[in-house]
């Protein structure tokens, strides 16, 4: 597992984790307060991703594919952790 850090985000925690035999998983959060930090709205920012599309999953197990676009995914980024893989 390594840590990525984004330019201008530094409350945004990325780790791309690798997984034996599977895919490597992203997983995504932005470090907020934990009570009024789901009052706020996510932050979008772009991500390298070789993949047509992407699985998007909340830490509640709501989930849904995001689309790719020259190279890039763009997620919706919260206090909610997420993760992404192919």
């Amino acid at each position: 597992m390594s840590r990525a850090e984004i330019n201008g985000r530094p409350t945004l925690h990325a780790y791309e984790v690798d997984r034996a035999g599977r895919r490597p998983l992203l997983v995504l959060w932005d470090h907020r307060d934990p009570f009024d930090g789901e009052n706020e709205p996510p932050v979008t920012i772009s991500w390298p991703w070789p993949a047509a599309t992407a699985t998007a999953t909340d830490v509640f197990g709501q989930s849904w594919t995001i689309q790719g676009q020259d190279g890039q995914i763009r997620l919706p980024v919260s206090l909610t952790p997420l993760f992404v893989e192919e």
